[in-house]
């Protein structure tokens, strides 16, 4: 906010700023750094760890991976629209 102020012309440091907004029952609100997107139940089984780190299989098919990261949403409604 000072900064933003002093971009504007004022000079104003930031205890100053923090003074007037306290007045003005103004509060800072910061983005949320970390949000969970997946909640667990205590109940849900781990999967057993059958690599035990060792991703340098000796042949072929092996070993077999997958990662899903973020499944979109009525993607197949989307899919049907398309056709």
């Amino acid at each position: 906010m000072s900064k933003k102020l002093r971009e504007e012309g004022f000079q104003v440091g930031r205890y100053r700023t923090q003074t007037i907004m306290r007045k003005l029952g103004l509060e800072v609100k910061q983005p949320v750094a970390y949000k969970v997107t997946t909640k667990r139940k205590l109940s849900d089984r781990v999967a057993d760890n059958l690599l035990n780190q060792n991703f340098n299989p000796l042949s072929e098919n092996e070993v077999w991976a997958g990662d899903i990261t973020y499944c979109a949403p009525n993607l197949g409604k989307r899919l049907e629209d398309a056709a």
